[in-house]
């Protein structure tokens, strides 16, 4: 891992959830290049070069703990991974207030989506655009997928006769949120192989 991301900005909102207060900001900034001056060998600064590998292995232990692992690779997940496929949302979204993204994420897709299977479908008059369940409105756009949905208030356009009548329904917009899963990317491009005839089989590619 380079030095230089254990003090990024997704690194530090990862840190706040750790309950784990290892100084890793303090063990970061003692951990520093050793340069030989002229005429200097190694064993001139074996002490220097002892220090600062005792400072790498402690911040390797932090690392590899369970919940370090948890929100840091978290992290890296959503910024490597998920934004190639949806953005500005959630966890993606540069304004939510809340800190824990799987909390983020849970509040944003699965809660919403069991609400809307306890309501009450026979009064809604809308239908989602892409299952054609019923939904109350035309609130859950496509746009937060990338290079698929459009801001419609923006671009009314795109629609027939102006009138917006692309909307998913909760159900759609979970199941949408899990797309990075059937990728692999390589170079910010997603690679999908359709070896899903079974769900066992699918599941196999994806871990």
């Amino acid at each position: 891992m380079q030095k230089q991301k254990i003090k990024s900005n997704s690194h530090k909102a990862a840190y706040e959830l750790i309950e784990n207060k290892f100084p890793i900001l303090e063990k970061e900034k003692n951990l520093k290049k050793i340069k030989l001056k002229k005429k200097e060998i190694i064993s001139d600064r074996i002490d220097d070069i002892k220090l600062a590998i005792g400072l790498i292995k402690e911040i390797i232990e932090f690392y590899s703990l369970k919940e370090s692992k948890k929100y840091i690779a978290g992290k890296n997940v959503i910024y490597t991974i998920i934004k190639n496929a949806w953005n500005g949302v959630s966890v993606l979204n540069p304004q939510t207030k809340e800190k824990n993204i799987y909390l983020d994420y849970k509040n944003y897709f699965p809660v919403e989506t069991k609400e809307y299977i306890k309501g009450e479908k026979h009064k809604y008059r809308y239908s989602c655009f892409t299952c054609d369940n019923l939904i109350p409105n035309l609130n859950i756009e496509m746009n937060f997928l990338n290079a698929t949905g459009f801001d419609t208030n923006r671009k009314p356009s795109h629609v027939w006769n102006f009138n917006n009548d692309i909307a998913i329904c909760p159900i759609c917009k979970l199941v949408y949120s899990c797309v990075p899963a059937g990728f692999t990317y390589v170079y910010d491009r997603g690679i999908f192989v359709n070896d899903n005839h079974d769900v066992q089989k699918f599941v196999r590619f994806v871990q």
